[in-house]
């Protein structure tokens, strides 16, 4: 009776074991469409080198690889209404430049912030209505001595009849 209990008994810590082991192997076996879902190595892209490009180069640059950006200023404030002039260098990407991502838009770091963009686009209208002002101006002085060549020709024209 020992012996049959004994060979029950390894009978049953055998085929448990063997569970176990086939258990365990299932379990460390990923199924192929598990593998090709969780594979981020198929969607990866690089990140170019924007670093000193003005801003439309380096956007047109992250824009053929494939990435979209968001804009960030010199000190970590994000851009929100105004996009960048020409007078704006690229600085960096976060991820860096070189580095594989599957992320689809990515951070470009700018050497401007906002507000110093604002205060640009305001300086620049006022130095264009300036111009224009001085333009008019100066076409109204223009027609203004002509008239008045013309009144002094008439006049001197008459003081000699």
């Amino acid at each position: 009776m020992k012996k049959t209990a004994a060979l029950a008994l390894a009978l049953v810590i055998g085929a448990a074991l063997a569970g176990c082991s086939g258990g365990a192997s299932e379990a460390t076996q990923a199924k192929p469409s598990e593998t090709a879902a969780s594979s981020p190595a198929t969607n990866l892209t690089t990140v170019p080198d924007i670093a000193g490009k003005p801003f439309a180069d380096a956007k047109a640059a992250l824009a053929s690889a494939g990435l979209t950006i968001s804009i960030v200023g010199p000190d970590g404030t994000p851009w929100t209404t105004l996009e960048p002039g020409p007078q704006v260098a690229a600085v960096s990407t976060d991820p860096s430049a070189g580095s594989e991502t599957d992320a689809k838009t990515i951070k470009m770091v700018v050497d401007t912030t906002e507000v110093d963009q604002q205060i640009m686009n305001d300086a620049i209208a006022a130095a264009e209505g300036a111009v224009d002002s001085a333009n008019t101006a100066a076409s109204e002085a223009a027609a203004a001595a002509e008239a008045a060549a013309a009144a002094a020709a008439s006049a001197a024209a008459n003081s000699g009849k």
